[in-house]
């Protein structure tokens, strides 16, 4: 959800503006799909209601527990085609726990705590900052420096986090063939999650429902990485 087209490469082109899709456009779309589906399986079978299960990868796993996290909070109707999805199976990419999560041991405040460090922390936000700048350099217009921009995480630096794994998957994709700034086109998340954090959006919208959900048994969690 929330990716333009592999044709689109220009701001121009976003459906959505400048700045792409946003995260609470990107859970909408999945919220629509998700009831929809419901509605047509359970139309056709009327005597055996749908168990749904969730499978995100990458930024759609923001999208996907957004979702889950908001029709938890309205509680639907039990035959509502929105009521949240029964379980959920992420790829890559994880939230923090709920504060208010039941699990089945204790947990001290220490083993909850992320670790890494500063390293890391600066490691995860010049990744972060670098894709966004692509983004925006191509939105200016400098899109050939925008590509150089994108691939420099994955050729003259080790910031990206799954390099070893991206290198042979991109060389395949014969990049040079792609229009000049599809790469950084494809970056906007990045820069919306600078823009909506330094603004304070983040708290007040998509981020008050980017965490896995409060109760685990009732909507399990599995995380592949």
């Amino acid at each position: 959800a929330g990716r333009p087209s592999s044709d689109s490469c220009t701001s121009r082109e976003y459906p959505r503006g400048d700045n792409g899709y946003s995260f609470d456009e990107c859970a909408t779309t999945v919220q629509n799909a998700a009831a929809a589906l419901r509605s047509r399986y359970e139309d056709e079978h009327e005597d055996a209601p749908m168990t749904l299960t969730g499978v995100f990868h990458d930024w759609g796993v923001v999208a996907g527990l957004v979702w889950a996290n908001r029709a938890l909070e309205v509680e639907p109707e039990p035959s509502s085609p929105h009521r949240p999805p029964d379980r959920l199976v992420l790829l890559d990419v994880c939230a923090g726990l709920h504060p208010s999560t039941r699990t089945i041991n204790d947990r001290s405040p220490s083993s909850t705590k992320k670790g890494g460090g500063p390293i890391r922390f600066a490691a995860n936000w010049l990744y972060r900052i670098q894709l966004a700048m692509a983004f925006v350099l191509q939105r200016w217009g400098l899109r050939r420096i925008s590509d150089s921009v994108g691939l420099g995480l994955n050729t003259g630096s080790r910031l990206a986090p799954l390099r070893d794994v991206d290198q042979p998957y991109i060389k395949k994709l014969r990049i040079p063939e792609w229009k000049a700034g599809r790469i950084g086109c494809l970056c906007y998340p990045y820069w919306n999650i600078i823009v909506d954090g330094l603004s304070g959006k983040f708290e007040k919208t998509w981020g008050k429902h980017w965490h896995l959900p409060m109760d685990l048994h009732r909507t399990p969690v599995l995380l592949l990485t």
